[in-house]
């Protein structure tokens, strides 16, 4: 799975709880099944062109960001209009606002939502730095092996 598909999902899910929407009531604002929401956010499928720009234009946001963007509460935090405008896209009332980002709790071990989002991407990270020096270290044993027949 690509990079900018995992990015998408996990901006998916993050948008649409801070939002305080259902997969559902996304799906129902789509025009899609219940599952093929939740298929985006397992990153098991990817959106089509046109459910991509439907998504952008409901949460107000680029389709670069969605796409290449691992949200945070300080991405958005900072654009005063912006839950209010998405909120209405959705016809959510302001009184149920969703709580404020100090407030906001991931659903497991109590940790933010964006600190989990970070901490999974270094972790994705360092997989690829390990992969990347096996890599290097095979590559300069193949050059070293090289050097020998050439001199030889």
């Amino acid at each position: 799975m690509s990079e900018d598909v995992i990015l998408f999902s996990r901006n998916l899910m993050f948008v649409r709880k801070l939002i305080g929407v259902t997969q559902s009531g996304l799906a129902e604002k789509l025009g899609v099944k219940p599952n093929t929401i939740s298929n985006y956010e397992k990153e098991v499928t990817a959106p089509d062109f046109k459910i991509l720009m439907k998504l952008c234009k409901l949460f107000c946001l680029p389709a670069d960001t969605m796409l290449n963007t691992l949200l945070t509460h300080a991405d958005l935090e900072n654009k005063s209009e912006w839950l209010l405008n998405v909120r209405r896209n959705f016809n959510l009332n302001d009184v149920d606002l969703p709580p404020s980002p100090a407030e906001s709790i991931a659903v497991e071990n109590g940790d933010h939502l964006y600190v989990k989002q970070l901490l999974e991407q270094l972790e994705r990270k360092d997989e690829t730095i390990m992969s990347l020096n096996r890599r290097i270290g095979r590559l300069e044993y193949e050059i070293e092996l090289l050097k020998k027949g050439e001199g030889g």
